[in-house]
């Protein structure tokens, strides 16, 4: 049975349309990896003549565990996207070699009818704590042993580029994914928002937890960043003294 990573009742009904405006992000650490995805959606009534209402807003979970808690995908997209990874880890067999799980996630990416689209899954494996996938349907599936973002194209990934370092210890890299969540909320608060989901797999095990947009642990990193850049400013501002 498929599992919330966070328990939140669903909130879309079976007239109801989903569009997800997502950013995630996922980073491989010194002994484990981080997941994040911010929480927004958007959803828009529909009706049986096809008109459409008034769009609304809700928090939900963007992350999805299998019961056996031994694969985890963050999705970003639409309805497909949610079903695919769904299905990935619902179908996922821990026997699988390197070989046979990437030709299994290049199925899934590939054999769809679908045309391609924008939707997009993080995937992880428990027993495989030094990498994680990039699945975008009916396009591409990439290998990252490192870091990267998925979702909307944001600014905000300028965080991963420039202050991630591969070996960094997960508490560091839990703040640095709040951070980038954050920063993203910021910069498209239509899209980006209400809260914040993040997966630490330490030791095989993965940890959830959710972070409200304002809560203590956003606000001080939140603080802590905008004193640093105060900082810079700062120096790069003053006048240099010659002795």
């Amino acid at each position: 049975m498929l599992q919330e990573a966070v328990s939140l009742t669903p909130v879309i009904s079976g007239e109801d349309e989903e569009l997800q405006m997502t950013f995630q992000v996922a980073m491989v650490g010194r002994d484990g990896l981080v997941l994040g995805s911010d929480r927004k959606m958007r959803i828009i009534p529909t009706i049986q003549t096809g008109e459409r209402g008034y769009a609304r807003y809700a928090a939900q979970s963007k992350l999805r565990v299998n019961a056996a808690k031994t694969a985890i995908v963050a999705c970003a997209g639409a309805d497909r996207a949610w079903l695919i990874g769904e299905q990935v880890v619902a179908k996922f067999n821990p026997d699988l070699n390197s070989t046979a799980w990437v030709d299994y996630l290049k199925e899934e990416c590939e054999s769809r009818e679908d045309k391609p689209s924008r939707d997009q899954i993080l995937v992880v494996r428990c027993d495989t704590p030094d990498k994680f996938w990039w699945l975008s349907i009916g396009r591409e599936l990439k290998e990252f042993e490192d870091k990267t973002s998925s979702g909307l194209p944001l600014a905000a990934e300028f965080f991963l580029q420039q202050f991630y370092k591969t070996n960094m210890e997960l508490s560091s890299l839990e703040n640095l994914a709040l951070l980038t969540l954050d920063c993203a909320a910021l910069e498209a608060p239509d899209s980006v928002g209400c809260g914040y989901d993040l997966m630490t797999l330490r030791n095989g095990k993965p940890h959830f937890q959710t972070y409200k947009p304002d809560c203590a642990e956003v606000l001080s990193i939140r603080a802590r960043f905008q004193a640093a850049i105060n900082d810079i400013l700062y120096a790069i501002s003053s006048p240099i003294v010659q002795m």
